[in-house]
């Protein structure tokens, strides 16, 4: 038996939002590789390296990471 509207619609946003998270573990896994090869010491606060390094003073306010 085919399915209802409703329950097609609802499938389909489930797709839509797996293909979001797909792209978001995309980029996630690129930020981490950036990371990994670019961050020069695992001691070193992620703020520090965003506002000196980086020169991301401004971004890294709005993150709100301390």
């Amino acid at each position: 038996e085919p399915l209802n509207t409703n329950d097609r619609n609802c499938i389909m946003n489930d797709f839509r939002f797996l293909n979001e998270i797909s792209a978001a573990l995309s980029t996630l896994r690129i930020v981490i590789g950036f990371l990994k090869l670019s961050f020069p010491s695992p001691e070193l606060k992620l703020m520090t390296y965003l506002k000196k390094d980086l020169k991301l003073e401004d971004r890294a306010q709005t993150l709100n990471l301390q």
